[in-house]
């Protein structure tokens, strides 16, 4: 990789990295607006996260390493696959599979 590279792909890093901080942010304000529907519970879970998302982006713009970018990427993707399930199936305990066909039902 040239040296050209490094830094285009680091911008790109650093700006994806403050869209995301700044989806939080707006994710914040709405959990923290007294009309907001969302369970007392939840609500406290996602703020709880939110200010974890806060810590761990800040952290990554003062020192970016990709590294750090591991955990962010990962509650995203978790978040995103966890929303990608309909209330149905949830109740049922499915979940969607890999490729997106159709849920699997979850049995234990």
């Amino acid at each position: 990789m040239k040296a050209g590279q490094a830094s285009q792909n680091r911008d790109q890093l650093l700006a994806a990295a403050r869209l995301n901080w700044r989806l939080w942010t707006i994710l914040q304000s709405e959990l923290l607006d007294p009309e907001c529907p969302v369970s007392h519970q939840l609500r406290e879970n996602l703020l709880s996260l939110a200010r974890f998302i806060d810590k761990r982006t800040v952290d990554f713009l003062a020192e970016p390493q990709t590294s750090k970018l591991d955990i962010l990427i990962g509650i995203n993707r978790e978040i995103a696959g966890g929303l990608s399930v309909s209330p149905v199936e949830a109740a049922a305990g499915c979940l969607p599979q890999a490729d997106g066909d159709r849920p699997v039902r979850i049995t234990t």
